[in-house]
């Protein structure tokens, strides 16, 4: 996907992404460890924006974007400035210019991508206002809930700011409480790598866990790979979608998962009811008689 053939390393993007992406996913280790016992985590400014970084281009990866580029799949006003835009910087095809800007994207530091020339103007654009606009909030599922997770799709974002709505504007994502190295606000202000965030964790309701849901299932890909914790819980994410239309609009057809579904759990229940009926009587343990014994050490 990232051959660069005009370098002599060819799969050099491909290295800059893997290094980037094992940043990111470290950084997504620690969140997930200081979930288990914690109500916080801290992130170094630099471990943030690797993540953003990470999550922008994850977004700009995504099949439409590439065969956007691959195909000129543009408006008019925006092919003449995608063309005049090889021009300048010498490219021969619309592909190389999707190609630069991932390479430039990830050579440049996260605060000056906004700025870099070469970089296209939109997606200089695009990143400068999720760097502006956008900010990470970190939502926890309730114990008898869980979020959908997708191979190729990307973080579900919030965005908030003037004439700006959102299907979870309602829902909680205070800021994080930033900790600065530099604490003197004057002129002379500069932001550090080793800033520190703390972000607290948010648990949200089932409703909001199943609009989560509902918002990924919606943007997934034909090939889209799911991962779930239990068959019965992705068959009641589904249902919940597929009442979610007034709020996404455009609706997936995932009818022929909710089948499969049902009959797997159809099976399962009729196969345990079959092998309960193959237990001896004898044998059965009735559970309300059951005690709890506490055994203490001498």
């Amino acid at each position: 996907m990232y051959k660069d053939l005009n370098h002599e390393d060819a799969e050099h993007v491909e290295k800059k992404l893997a290094n980037l992406e094992g940043q990111s996913s470290k950084v997504i280790r620690d969140i997930i460890e200081a979930s288990k016992g914690k109500s916080d985590v801290m992130l170094l400014r630099k471990d943030l924006q690797d993540l953003r970084k990470f999550l922008f281009i994850m977004n700009y990866r995504k099949l439409h974007r590439r065969n956007q580029f691959a195909n000129k799949i543009f408006d008019p006003p925006t092919l003449n400035m995608v063309e005049n835009f090889m021009k300048e910087r010498n490219l021969q095809s619309t592909r190389e210019v999707w190609l630069q800007n991932v390479r430039e994207i990830l050579e440049t530091p996260h605060e000056d991508v906004p700025d870099n020339p070469r970089i296209f103007s939109l997606d200089r654009s695009d990143y400068k206002t999720r760097m502006i606009d956008c900010f990470l909030a970190i939502w926890q599922a309730g114990e008898n809930d869980d979020f959908r997770k997708e191979i190729g799709l990307d973080a579900v974002r919030t965005v908030i700011g003037p004439g700006r709505h959102s299907i979870f504007e309602y829902v909680p994502h205070p800021p994080a409480t930033p900790e600065y190295v530099n604490n003197v606000f004057d002129d002379s202000f500069k932001t550090q790598l080793d800033d520190k965030f703390t972000f607290h964790f948010v648990k949200i309701n089932s409703a909001t866990v199943h609009l989560v849901n509902a918002f990924i299932l919606n943007e997934a890909n034909p090939d889209l790979v799911l991962s779930y914790l239990s068959p019965s819980y992705l068959y009641k994410t589904i249902v919940k979608y597929h009442k979610s239309i007034n709020k996404l609009g455009e609706i997936q057809d995932f009818s022929s998962m909710k089948k499969t579904l049902f009959t797997a759990l159809n099976k399962t229940h009729k196969e345990d009811l079959s092998l309960r009926k193959s237990i001896p009587r004898g044998r059965t343990r009735i559970w309300h008689e059951f005690k709890m014994v506490t055994v203490t050490e001498s």
